[in-house]
């Protein structure tokens, strides 16, 4: 098997592929079954976000944000045209408690974490 979403014995009647680029299943009453945004690997698209308890995440950079978190949801980092916004304290629809420029697309880009550390964002210029 190359690739899976884990939804065995759950109704599937839709799939959906969003202009961001998330991939989306759906049941029949159109609530969401998976989305491939919950599921991180080693590549972002913008607007997607790696959390810190996710199950498939890979390895994160530690960056020191000091303060009382004023969230229940998770920690993560969205990765948005021109940053990484970092949401440790707090979520959306908040301000990010810090972020890393990046610099901005004028079409599609991705991210990409390689095994060497190197965090890399790549553009199409088609």
């Amino acid at each position: 098997m190359a690739w899976s979403t884990n939804t065995s014995g759950r109704s599937v009647m839709r799939l959906n592929l969003t202009d961001m680029g998330n991939l989306v299943l759906l049941d029949e009453h159109n609530a969401t079954v998976w989305q491939s945004f919950d599921n991180p690997t080693d590549s972002l698209v913008p607007g997607q976000k790696l959390v810190a308890e996710s199950k498939n995440h890979v390895a994160y950079s530690q960056n020191s944000i000091s303060g009382t978190k004023t969230s229940n949801a998770p920690s993560y980092v969205r990765f948005w045209n021109g940053s990484l916004a970092l949401f440790i304290r707090s979520s959306e629809p908040g301000e990010p408690d810090g972020s890393v420029s990046i610099l901005r697309a004028s079409s599609a880009q991705y991210l990409r974490l390689w095994p060497d550390g190197n965090l890399k964002v790549y553009e199409w210029l088609g």
